[in-house]
């Protein structure tokens, strides 16, 4: 008979198990909350290894500029703890939409793209442009949109 394979070790788990160290309940930093008050591991997943993109536009250049041409530096941050993958960055100006591959963006990590338009006087001060990042989380699973506007 095998009575070592029989044994519990893990009081712990067991109802009434107490002990002057460590006291379960709600005043207990300590404590475990019931499993049906404790999150799955996707809210886990979520909260600890999401990606937190953020656009920042620097624009330069404009009317007072002689040769007509306007210089606009599109950042994109990851200030998230985890990673923005397969990230792409799709600018729409005047309808014309153009898109550029960022790859992989790391926490605390950026990627910059510049865009240089050459336009008429008159068009200055008129235009809106439009960026969108779309990525995936470290699991490849597609997270929502990030998008941001400038007006020159």
């Amino acid at each position: 008979m095998d009575d070592w394979g029989n044994l519990f070790y893990n009081f712990r788990v067991i109802g009434n198990f107490t002990s002057a160290a460590f006291q379960a309940g709600p005043g207990n930093p300590n404590s475990l909350p019931p499993p049906e008050n404790q999150p799955s591991p996707e809210e886990v997943h979520e909260s600890l290894a999401r990606p937190d993109i953020k656009i920042e536009f620097r624009v330069r250049g404009g009317p007072e500029d002689q040769r007509r041409s306007i210089e606009v530096s599109i950042k994109i941050d990851n200030d998230g703890l985890g990673l923005a993958q397969n990230a792409k960055l799709t600018t729409k100006i005047d309808g014309i939409a153009h898109t550029f591959s960022l790859g992989t963006l790391a926490p605390s990590k950026s990627a910059t793209t510049i865009i240089r338009l050459k336009m008429p006087h008159k068009r200055f001060r008129a235009t809106t442009l439009f960026a969108t990042v779309s990525f995936e989380d470290a699991l490849n699973m597609p997270l929502p949109r990030v998008s941001a506007f400038t007006r020159f």
